[in-house]
């Protein structure tokens, strides 16, 4: 079939011609102190209340650049007289190089989560742009070398998929636990079905201790594919349908004019 027939016939179906692209949403892009959510990279950082429902998901109001006169930005609900960080907080490392801080140790332009007592969680949350398929990469790391000593007991973690509504939700990552230094949980997807409003949170909660638990957290999201609608693939098959329809009369009459035939 010639190309441009094909796209004729495509448009009969009511489709746009265009190439497929991919688009990226990496967390450690979308962290800006002064913009929560990013708009422009579908990330918001906050924390669940200690319900740790997807509906009690508040995003953190209170921005520091700069934390101390460290490269860290910090997200966080409130911030004191002193200029300190309430917990749970969000955390970047703005510069291209490692930083320690005590026994907080981030890698370059690291993200991460520190929760808090009582069960309140720190939640990186992703807002699905478009209806398509997403490969999915992430990992969570522990970044502070006092998470083994006798006033820690670790983290949980886990990556939650929600409906539209945030009615109901399911894991992507069950909860589990990192309780040693450097203890990484690494979770890779592809293919996964999202729809356009969907929220997916990456969560690091505290155990019964919440010292020393700062967590790293890194997620990116590619779609390769977008995903029509139920309506635009009806429409496609009535389109395809009429140009098949088409296409097999014209094949007839050619070859009755070929075999001296009148045309009808």
């Amino acid at each position: 079939m010639h190309t441009a027939i094909f796209r004729a016939a495509l448009l009969i179906a009511g489709l746009t011609v265009s190439s497929v692209a991919s688009a990226g949403f990496s967390l450690s892009d979308g962290f800006l102190p002064d913009s929560n959510p990013n708009s422009n990279n579908q990330w918001t950082a906050g924390g669940y209340d200690a319900s740790g429902a997807a509906t009690s998901f508040t995003p953190f109001t209170s921005t520091i650049p700069n934390f101390a006169g460290t490269p860290v930005d910090v997200y966080t609900h409130s911030v004191s007289v002193e200029g300190n960080p309430s917990f749970p907080a969000g955390l970047y490392n703005t510069s291209n190089s490692p930083f320690v801080n005590g026994t907080t140790q981030f890698a370059p332009h690291e993200t991460a989560l520190n929760p808090a007592d009582g069960g309140f969680s720190g939640v990186f949350r992703f807002a699905v742009p478009t209806t398509g398929l997403y490969d999915l990469t992430a990992a969570f790391r522990s970044i502070d070398t006092r998470i083994t000593n006798d006033e820690a007991d670790g983290v949980e973690v886990f990556i939650r998929l929600n409906s539209i509504d945030l009615a109901t939700s399911s894991y992507l990552l069950n909860p589990a636990l990192i309780t040693t230094v450097g203890g990484t949980i690494s979770f890779l997807t592809s293919s996964l079905s999202l729809t356009q409003g969907q929220t997916v949170d990456f969560v690091v909660g505290p155990r019964a201790n919440f010292n020393f638990d700062g967590t790293g957290v890194s997620a990116n999201f590619v779609s390769a594919l977008t995903v029509p609608e139920p309506a635009s693939l009806s429409i496609a098959a009535l389109g395809m349908a009429g140009f098949g329809a088409w296409s097999l009369r014209k094949s007839r009459r050619n070859k009755r004019l070929a075999n001296g035939d009148s045309a009808e």
